[in-house]
């Protein structure tokens, strides 16, 4: 593969750069966009592998733009993907009001392509900025290189678009206008995990807030972020679990949130950037939750709160990982937490195998994605195999007695919804107080793409109110 950098000449207002810039700058990524070493550092994070090649407000020279390259380079290298040619990577049809961007990643055996993978970017302007208003993914094989266009308009499931969903009039009416922009990441064949792990990573990334205490623990094969209100402290903690679907995600997307529940409660909460499929599969992400909550345990004292006045809380991926989390303490035997607020969680593999569900158009996470999650997270096991290790599925344990106290939200029209109000229920034939919440209209992680939604703050503050109730101290 040859590297030839060319100088992208084009008049755009980058979409994310603005927003972020100040924030990269105050982490020490570099001094200005001017600055070599800012782009290096810049781009050289997995959650931009497939940005696309930006403009000169930017890469404002040759150099500029090599270093992007070399830093994108590196990053698809660590997933066995190489670049080719990169006049191939290209800015088309672009007019005074919309756009396209392709970004073109191969991976090679020798000299002998045998897989090309394509993310097509189509971008709109705003008053002062462009907006990504749809992405298509082209993912071909062997000797269909040419062949293959993802989605609705071609040949294969691959579709990475806003097209083929749902009808909108499913959506509640004060979501539907920012839920019918946004495309459903390209989880739903294995080669792609790596694109749609950095695109949802960008999208998700928080920061913390400035009155809050944060600092990072390093665990063997992890590490931990914890997040401190600089007054008033409660004496309480929480571990908050990420979601991005076991396959990507990073315990910074917790940030903004942790802040506010530290501030809100008072208490201590530790966020874990756990190990992602397909490179670790199960058991490693739920090891590394569980040595995050032995941590919190044996750290109490010095952390200055109650090992027995500790919460837990996940979201999607998270919610599932919390869930089985759950079950492992109470299998120990020892200090076991005050409940679990289970933010539509992801419990059950065998919703994947269910392929009726596949053409149904879930915003956001469709049962494709799901399949292919779990399947990478399963390894060498599959979606709905007949055994599975204790804690690989929260909803495969026949047992839910003694569990603690749990809350549990998930919107109508998620595709988790079944199996969330399943796990619910029969929380509830064990004995197990618990509170459900189901918006309607609602689809996947509506709160964090809408936060501004008066459904979306009162169904984050029905799950944070019954966590400060549990965490007050009886």
């Amino acid at each position: 593969m040859s590297f030839d950098p060319v100088k992208v000449e084009a008049e755009i207002n980058d979409w994310f750069f603005v927003e972020y810039f100040d924030r990269w700058v105050a982490k020490g990524a570099g001094e200005s966009e001017d600055d070599p070493e800012f782009i290096v550092q810049y781009w050289n994070n997995p959650m931009f592998v497939c940005a696309p090649p930006i403009t000169k407000v930017w890469l404002q020279s040759d150099e500029h733009v090599a270093l992007f390259f070399q830093a994108q380079q590196e990053q698809l290298q660590a997933f066995g993907y190489t670049h080719t040619d990169i006049p191939d990577r290209r800015i088309t049809v672009f007019t005074a009001d919309s756009g396209e961007i392709d970004v073109i990643w191969s991976r090679c055996a020798g000299d002998r392509e045998i897989e090309r993978l394509i993310v097509n970017f189509q971008v709109t302007r705003l008053v002062d900025k462009w907006k990504v208003v749809g992405v298509h993914s082209k993912y071909t094989s062997a000797d269909t290189v040419d062949e293959a266009w993802a989605g609705p308009e071609g040949t294969g499931p691959l579709s990475a678009s806003n097209e083929g969903r749902m009808d909108p009039s499913n959506l509640a009416p004060e979501l539907r206008d920012a839920l019918s922009l946004v495309p459903n990441l390209p989880f739903s064949v294995p080669a792609m995990i790596p694109v749609g792990r950095a695109l949802y990573e960008f999208f998700t990334l928080k920061h913390p807030d400035r009155d809050v205490n944060v600092r990072e623990v390093k665990l063997d094969d992890t590490f931990l972020r914890v997040i401190e209100p600089q007054e008033n402290k409660s004496g309480a903690a929480v571990l908050w679990i990420h979601g991005g679907g076991l396959v990507s995600g990073r315990a910074n997307q917790l940030n903004e949130g942790a802040s506010k529940l530290a501030k809100m409660t008072g208490a201590t909460v530790v966020t874990v950037n756990y190990r992602l499929a397909p490179e670790h599969p199960f058991p490693a992400a739920h090891d590394d939750c569980y040595a995050a909550w032995r941590w919190i345990q044996n750290n109490a004292d010095a952390l200055g709160i109650d090992p027995a006045r500790v919460g837990l809380v996940g979201n999607s991926a998270g919610g599932g990982l919390t869930a089985a989390l759950a079950q492992r303490i109470l299998d120990d035997g020892a200090a076991q937490p005050v409940c679990q607020v289970l933010f539509y969680p992801m419990l059950d593999d065998r919703t994947a195998t269910d392929t009726s569900l596949d053409d149904v158009g879930h915003y956001v996470w469709g049962n494709r994605d799901n399949r292919t999650a779990w399947n990478a997270y399963l390894a060498p096991n599959e979606a709905g195999a007949a055994e599975l290790p204790a804690y690989a599925s929260a909803a495969r344990r026949e047992n839910l007695e003694g569990l603690p106290p749990t809350w549990l939200g998930v919107g109508s029209i998620d595709l988790f919804s079944a199996e969330g109000l399943t796990y619910a229920n029969r929380l509830k034939s064990s004995g197990v107080p618990v509170e459900v919440v189901t918006p309607e209209g609602a689809p996947h992680a509506f709160e964090a793409i809408v936060p501004t939604a008066g459904m979306s703050q009162q169904f984050v503050g029905a799950g944070l109110m019954f966590l400060a109730k549990a965490l007050a101290p009886k």
